[in-house]
């Protein structure tokens, strides 16, 4: 294949190379008859010719295969697979079910407006407890989300909820959101098990290369609990939901990389200890 030549220059062994446009080089060892030669003589070398072109051996050639783009799980979309339980130490992950609503109502109740302060939807009733279920019920249907009551292991008590949510599967992201805990548990390992626990299937499991949580810009403590587990603040969606109370919300959006997971892995594991380090999904 021809390619325009960019410039000239020696090697070391005083051989005379052609630069092209491709990016390639092209030795010219022998000199041409003049008509036929590519450059101008000049006192500081050869000059190009404008317009002048050379057949680049290289370009020519098969591409080179890159073997990780060829790896199956980077050429075909995430393969979710659900219900799926993670285990923890101090925590379960399990999958929800309808009577999950009851059960959650009863964790929230006596601090649901302390709970739900941030989340854009109203939650004070048994009945939105049911509408939460219902439509996370929906989401899962779709393919959107994977859902989980949390547990807490030593008491089989449900805790709270959070969720894979806004899953896209050719892309290889999902997100961690929908989070909250009962406020007796909220300053434990709780929540830092379970974000290791979903990261490490979502990315040792799922292969993704990304996951995303985001917040309201208000939510102090959430950003700051974001920040802690070691994902990276990307920047803020202005006026991005309006809220039931008609507040208009700003989000901030997190994230974690498949190459920022091994370093972050390490850290959580490091604030858990060896007890939540064994494989959990079944």
């Amino acid at each position: 294949m021809k390619q325009k030549i960019t410039g000239f220059h020696q090697d070391d062994q005083g051989h005379w190379v052609a630069d092209l446009r491709c990016g390639h080089t092209q030795h010219v060892r022998h000199d041409p008859p003049w008509q036929d030669r590519p450059w101008t003589e000049t006192k500081s070398g050869r000059d190009q010719k404008i317009g002048a072109e050379l057949e680049c051996k290289k370009c020519d050639e098969p591409e080179l295969e890159c073997k990780k783009c060829d790896e199956p799980e980077m050429k075909s979309p995430l393969n979710i697979t659900s219900p799926v339980t993670l285990e923890g130490s101090a925590v379960s992950l399990q999958p929800l079910r309808r009577d999950h609503a009851v059960l959650f109502w009863d964790a929230a109740k006596e601090n649901a407006e302390d709970i739900f302060r941030w989340i854009p939807y109203s939650m004070k009733t048994p009945e939105d407890f049911r509408r939460m279920v219902e439509k996370a019920f929906a989401e899962q249907e779709r393919g959107e989300s994977v859902v989980f009551a949390t547990v807490e292991r030593a008491s089989q008590r449900v805790i709270g909820s959070t969720r894979f949510m806004n899953t896209d599967r050719v892309n290889r992201r999902v997100e961690i959101g929908s989070t909250w805990i009962a406020p007796a548990w909220q300053r434990t390992s709780i929540n830092t098990e379970a974000k290791y626990l979903m990261l490490r299937h979502a990315f040792e499991v799922w292969n993704c290369i990304r996951v995303e949580l985001k917040t309201d810009t208000l939510n102090e403590k959430s950003r700051n609990a974001i920040l802690r587990i070691g994902a990276k603040q990307e920047g803020i969606f202005r006026k991005h939901l309006i809220t039931w109370t008609g507040r208009v919300r700003d989000t901030v959006y997190f994230s974690i990389l498949d190459t920022e997971w091994p370093q972050v892995k390490t850290r959580l594991e490091g604030r858990l200890g060896p007890r939540s380090i064994s494989p959990s999904a079944c």
